[in-house]
């Protein structure tokens, strides 16, 4: 029965090498693709240094080609030169602290723009920190949101890494040479995604050297829902060895006998009341 094979599949897992801080075990999280919105804020950070520049520019009446006033600027703004970098980073690599940065960052740069602005009120300046006060809010806000996307969160503890969810979507994981597969279970989805629990480190590894060996992240997967196989592609963006779990963000995908629409999948589990949230 589906009950008996999925309490064999918990209990054939293994939670893999942990990690503490501070006493608390917690899960390393690795990225092997980044979504659109990564590379947006990342390059809307490292942006807003010239833009800076261009300010002090307008505000002190010099040309922005002055080498010396160039070099003295970096040298003036080496600590928030290393906050962008640092904080880049941490968003490159889906930290939680990253959200904390960010603000930082972004709360920094209004700073000085509207230092600038009342050492002496310059039209092109205020214009310049209305769009980036703007653009600062859309960032933090779709920055939060992707941070709670499934391809990032398991919904799963380690303490409870053997309990058996409530709801019980079965997912088949195709690989070289095919008709190979590996069997597991979603964690966590969302219309961008799904995290997906294999059954245990030997499968995982299959599904690394898989992905090396075809160099690509391409994955082909089946979900199993309502006695019928929902064959979907995507890519593979995270992993999480502590659990076993991969985040994979998915791909429409057309098929001779049918469209499928990992959206439209998405909307049947919502209007059935197949939410994430029951594993809580």
């Amino acid at each position: 029965s589906k009950i008996l094979f999925f309490e064999q599949f918990f209990d054939g897992r293994q939670s893999g090498r942990l990690f503490t801080v501070d006493g608390v075990r917690t899960m390393r999280l690795k990225i092997h693709q980044h979504r659109p919105i990564v590379i947006n804020i990342v390059l809307f950070l490292f942006f807003s240094l010239p833009c800076l520049f261009i300010a002090e520019c307008f505000q002190k009446n010099t040309t922005s080609i002055n080498l010396n006033f160039f070099l003295d600027f970096l040298l003036i703004n080496k600590a928030l030169i290393t906050l962008v970098t640092i904080t880049s980073f941490c968003i490159f690599y889906a930290k939680k602290i990253s959200k904390l940065l960010l603000g930082i960052s972004l709360i920094t740069f209004l700073y000085h723009l509207t230092q600038l602005l009342l050492l002496d009120y310059n039209r092109v300046v205020f214009l310049m920190f209305l769009v980036y006060l703007l653009f600062s809010l859309f960032l933090i806000i779709f920055w939060f949101n992707e941070l709670r996307g499934a391809i990032y969160n398991p919904l799963i503890e380690l303490d409870n890494v053997h309990q058996l969810p409530q709801l019980i979507i079965p997912v088949e994981i195709a690989i070289n040479p095919s008709p190979s597969s590996i069997q597991g279970v979603l964690a966590n989805w969302d219309t961008n995604g799904v995290f997906i629990l294999l059954k245990n480190r030997e499968d995982f590894k299959k599904l690394q050297q898989n992905i090396r060996c075809q160099k690509s992240n391409k994955v082909m997967f089946f979900i199993k829902f309502a006695a019928k196989k929902f064959p979907l592609e995507g890519s593979l963006a995270s992993s999480q060895a502590e659990i076993n779990g991969i985040g994979v963000i998915t791909k429409e995908l057309t098929t001779k006998e049918d469209t499928v629409n990992w959206n439209k999948l998405y909307a049947t589990f919502t209007d059935m009341a197949y939410l994430p949230e029951y594993w809580k």
